[in-house]
């Protein structure tokens, strides 16, 4: 019994998949998930997609705005002027709105409360009734002929 007491202890035991001999050489690559073949896979330095966007070819949000916001030469009443497209179709529309196109109208009151939220419109407040006490002789002759006027359209 003495002699087993004796024995050198034992060597630790082998990590899984590593060997003493294959400890100094690197392990083969295995070809799985997310780990492509060797040969297919992109070389340093190039990209994936070689037919992809060339570098400074421009998107459509880009051409848009790079168009809208050219300066051109607007002539007004005060004089020329120098804005962006953008700018020169704001002014017209609120030009026409002036001349009284309806269309032109809802589409500046429409940009207005879309691009200043925090201001409300201004709106001529709704016409509040007078009380007869605060009406003088004439307002009240005024008022008596508009009744009469309009009974003899009813019956009519």
């Amino acid at each position: 019994m003495e002699a087993e007491a004796a024995a050198p202890p034992l060597p630790p035991p082998p990590r899984p998949g590593i060997t003493s001999a294959a400890a100094d050489e690197p392990e083969p690559y295995r070809v799985g998930y997310k780990k492509p073949p060797k040969h297919s896979q992109f070389k340093k330095g190039q990209s994936g997609n070689k037919k992809g966007r060339p570098k400074g070819a421009k998107g459509l949000n880009t051409i848009v705005r790079n168009i809208y916001t050219k300066k051109v030469t607007v002539r007004s009443a005060s004089g020329s002027e120098r804005m962006s497209k953008m700018e020169a179709i704001v002014h017209k529309t609120v030009e026409k709105s002036f001349s009284g196109d309806m269309r032109a109208i809802d589409k500046s009151l429409k940009l207005y409360a879309q691009c200043v939220p925090d201001e409300p419109i201004a709106v001529a407040a709704p016409v509040e009734s007078v009380s007869a006490a605060d009406m003088d002789a004439h307002d009240k002759a005024i008022l008596a002929a508009y009744r009469r006027t309009a009974r003899e359209e009813e019956d009519e």
